[in-house]
C-alpha cells in the first residue's frame, strides 16, 4: 500500500491500543477541550474493554467554546470536575488542544499534581527518568523516589528528549503535564499518557485518591508575571534577593532557590514573554507565600 493510501488514524490507533491493558471496569470521564485528540480518542477509548466513557466538549472548534486551548488555566476542569462527580467516575482527563498534554482528576473532583502523576508512570518503567526543573525539585523534597534514578533538564521537548535519546531512557517527565515515551518516538503523548494511568489504576486495590493520600503532601503554585525587565536584570535581582534569605541558589533552569520550607523556580517562558514563577511546599499557604516572596524580590514592593 503507497503512502498516500495509508490510513493513518487507523495505525496510531491500532498502536495506542496495543498499550491498554485495564484489569477491572473503570468510569472515566475525558475532555477533548474540543481539540484533535478527540480524533483518534473517541475511536480508541469505546474499543476499550474494562471502561465506560463520558465525553465532553469532542467537537472539534478552533474557538475552543468550552474553557479555552488550555486546561491548567484558572478554572478550565471545572466542567470536568462537575462531570466525575456528577457520573461518580473513577478518573477525569483533560487533553490540551493538540493532545499532548493530559491532567487529571480524582474520584472526588480534585486535581492530582503532575509530580503524583509521573510518579504512578513511574512504576511500569525502567530508571533512569528525565524530569523537569520543578518536578526534579518536588521528588527531591518527596523523598519518594531515588534521586539517582532522576535526571534533571531544563524545560521544554528538545531538551527532555534529547537527554532521553542519548541515554535510551524510557520516560521523560514536566510538570506542565507533558509526558515522554521511548515507546512513542520519544515524543510525548496525553493519550498515550491516560492509557498508562488508566492501566496502574485498574491494579490500585482503592481510588487513586486514597493511592494519592498514602504519598506525603506537596504543593505547586505558580503564576506568569508580566515585566519589561530583562533576564540579566531578573536574574540578579533573585541571587541577591534570595541570598539575603540565606536560600541556596542554583542555575540549572532558570534560577531555583531551596528554603526550609520549600523551593521557588523563576524562568523566562520559551513561547511568551513572561516570567514563570513556580514555588513548592507542603501546603498550598506555604506555596503562596514562597511564590509573593519571588515577586516582591523581582518587582521591589
Amino acid at each position: 500500500m503507497s503512502s498516500t493510501n495509508k490510513n493513518y488514524l487507523k495505525l496510531y490507533v491500532d498502536f495506542l491500543r496495543t498499550k491498554a491493558d485495564v484489569a477491572r471496569p473503570l468510569k472515566v470521564v475525558l475532555d477533548f477541550s474540543n481539540g484533535t485528540a478527540s480524533i483518534p480518542g473517541k475511536e480508541l477509548f469505546a474499543q476499550l474493554p474494562n471502561l465506560k466513557i463520558s465525553i465532553i466538549n469532542d467537537r472539534v472548534d478552533g474557538n475552543f467554546p468550552a474553557h479555552g486551548p488550555n486546561p491548567i488555566l484558572p478554572g478550565a476542569m471545572n466542567q470536568l470536575s462537575d462531570k466525575v462527580l456528577e457520573d461518580r467516575a473513577d478518573l477525569g482527563v483533560v487533553f490540551d488542544a493538540d493532545g499532548d498534554r493530559a491532567f487529571f482528576i480524582d474520584e472526588r473532583g480534585q486535581f492530582i499534581e503532575s509530580h503524583y502523576i509521573a510518579f504512578m508512570l513511574f512504576k511500569n518503567l525502567k530508571p533512569p527518568y528525565v524530569v523537569n526543573e520543578i518536578t526534579y525539585k518536588c521528588f527531591e523534597r518527596l523523598k519518594i523516589e531515588n534521586m539517582k534514578d532522576l535526571t534533571d533538564s531544563m524545560v521544554g521537548r528538545l531538551y527532555i528528549t534529547d537527554k532521553m535519546q542519548e541515554a535510551g531512557d524510557q520516560f521523560g517527565a514536566e510538570q506542565s503535564g507533558h509526558y515522554y515515551f521511548k515507546d512513542f518516538f520519544y515524543s510525548d503523548g496525553g493519550i498515550l499518557a491516560s492509557i498508562k494511568i488508566l492501566n496502574f489504576l485498574s491494579r490500585l486495590p482503592g481510588t487513586i485518591s486514597e493511592y494519592v493520600a498514602t504519598l506525603p503532601k506537596f504543593v505547586l503554585q505558580n503564576i506568569d508575571l508580566e515585566t519589561k525587565l530583562e533576564w540579566p536584570e531578573v536574574e540578579s535581582l533573585l541571587k541577591i534577593g534570595f541570598k539575603k534569605e540565606n536560600a541556596k541558589i542554583a542555575m540549572r533552569d532558570g534560577v531555583t532557590a531551596d528554603f526550609q520550607e520549600g523551593f521557588i523556580n523563576v524562568r523566562f517562558s520559551l513561547n511568551e514573554n513572561l516570567l514563570r514563577i513556580y514555588a513548592g511546599a507542603a501546603s498550598k499557604d506555604l506555596a503562596d507565600k514562597l511564590v509573593e516572596k519571588a515577586v516582591k524580590i523581582i518587582l521591589g514592593k
